[in-house]
């Protein structure tokens, strides 16, 4: 389930209210000096604030505020009286705002600068490794992910309009599926021109369903001889639950480039695309991994996928997949990384692995920052994420507090509480041992095989502490 800053703000103030003091609106519009919350002063355990509550606090204005800059403030008298004025609910500013908070806008009051807090949130997301799962091409194609390297703007429609979809129903694997809406007859879903090579065969897997009516086609087009290829051999399904087609062909004398096209017969149907794959020459024994992998350790385990239910000729009921056991690296396969490389990382398969016929599905580690757009700025903020909100608000509130202590105040009592809490007490010798987070930590772990040599547990969620 996504989160947005306001629900891991929430978060981190349920879990340290030390460093998120107040998240509440304005009951009125203020002044440019004050802002108004009546209820400052009723609301449960505030009830006993006196005139210099919040001094020296940061406050901020997380929505798009008529005057941008106004975002950002600190806790005080503007000529050295009190901070607040809990009786009317008044909160003051030193330095003025361009307008008046209004009456309705959050804000929320904090121990450290909201920027600071931010850049925290980034640090987190990028030491949160998440798994990631998915077959070989969307690694590296757009294929309707937006967080693999491309996005839903590579593909091109003939008629009709293609829009990301993320609901539970039209997705089966990874993040999103891609909605192809059919205005008419004929309409046309293209891909970009992929290289082939005339007379080697290839195949190419989809993974869809329709939402209404159907049937959808999978087509081959030879790009450099304007013509499909083999015309008789589309193939499709109009089912609503998700099918995997499977479509091969041989590139014909003279092609040097190839897309898919996605045809739907009827005039006013919709397709949910999960995914497309390829095209893999079927007898294969290299593939280009993304520019993201730098270490052979990111690749934690390579499998092949098969389909035991075949509805239709080169048509497998989704839910029928199953993957053979892991290949085993050094065995099997071989990650190969030279990180000057304009493509830093191969997978290089041994002889004697049969790929034909199958899917080659990947699991990775990536940091939460990979999957995951970062945007505060003074127009306003943007973060949707999708790593577990309990791990990485833990993980944010101890990046906090090691703030704190390594470059504000090492005594601070209450950080260093809360880090004894999440990292265990500390040790005589300086590093600390236990803890919440170790626990936390425990929870997201897998019985995975990284390298097909033994079974051992390691961890989906990794963390650099």
């Amino acid at each position: 389930m996504s989160w947005t800053p306001a629900d891991e703000r929430l978060f981190v103030h349920q879990e340290a209210p030390f460093l998120v003091h107040r998240i509440s609106t304005w009951t009125a519009t203020g002044s440019t000096s004050r802002g108004t919350d009546t209820l400052l002063a009723k609301d449960t355990g505030l009830n006993n604030l006196t005139a210099q509550w919040g001094q020296g606090a940061w406050l901020l204005q997380p929505g798009n505020l008529a005057t941008a800059t106004d975002r950002h403030r600190q806790i005080g008298a503007p000529s050295g009286g009190n901070a607040s004025d809990p009786s009317s609910g008044y909160i003051y500013v030193p330095a003025d705002w361009g307008t008046a908070p209004q009456s309705g806008d959050a804000y929320v009051v904090m121990s450290i600068p909201s920027r600071i807090y931010f850049q925290q949130m980034l640090k987190t997301a990028a030491e949160l490794k998440l798994p990631y799962f998915a077959p070989y091409e969307p690694f590296t194609n757009a294929s309707f992910q937006t967080s693999s390297g491309g996005n839903i703007a590579t593909w091109s429609v003939t008629g009709g309009s293609i829009t990301p979809s993320t609901s539970a129903a039209n997705v089966r694997d990874m993040q999103q599926s891609g909605f192809f809406n059919v205005s008419s007859g004929g309409d046309i879903l293209k891909s970009t021109s992929i290289p082939v090579e005339a007379g080697r065969d290839y195949e190419t897997w989809t993974k869809f369903r329709t939402d209404v009516g159907g049937p959808f086609y999978v087509a081959i087009r030879d790009v450099t001889n304007s013509a499909e290829i083999d015309s008789s051999s589309r193939v499709g399904h109009s089912y609503e639950g998700f099918h995997t087609v499977r479509r091969t062909f041989t590139a014909p004398t003279g092609c040097r480039e190839v897309q898919v096209w996605i045809y739907c017969t009827g005039a006013t149907d919709d397709g949910c695309f999960n995914y497309v794959t390829g095209f893999t020459p079927m007898n294969t024994r290299e593939v280009i991994l993304p520019t993201w992998v730098t270490k052979v350790s990111q690749i934690r385990k390579v499998q092949l996928a098969r389909y035991t239910s075949q509805i239709d000729a080169n048509v497998f009921d989704a839910n029928s997949q199953v993957f053979e056991p892991g290949l085993k690296r050094y065995a099997d396969y071989t990650v190969r990384v030279n990180p000057g490389a304009a493509n830093p990382a191969r997978l290089e398969f041994d002889p004697s692995v049969r790929l034909s016929g199958k899917e080659i599905w990947m699991e990775a580690v990536r940091p939460t920052s990979d999957f995951t757009t970062f945007t505060d700025d003074y127009a306003g903020e943007s973060v949707t994420c999708n790593a577990p909100l309990e791990l990485f608000g833990k993980l944010h509130i101890r990046n906090l507090c090691q703030y704190i202590v390594s470059d504000v105040d090492p005594n601070d009592s209450r950080a260093n509480a809360k880090l004894d809490v999440l990292d265990g007490h500390l040790r005589p010798d300086g590093t600390r041992a236990g803890g919440e987070l170790s626990a936390l930590i425990q929870e997201y772990m897998g019985e995975l095989e990284p390298s097909g040599q033994s079974r051992r547990s390691v961890p989906m969620f990794r963390v650099t502490f």
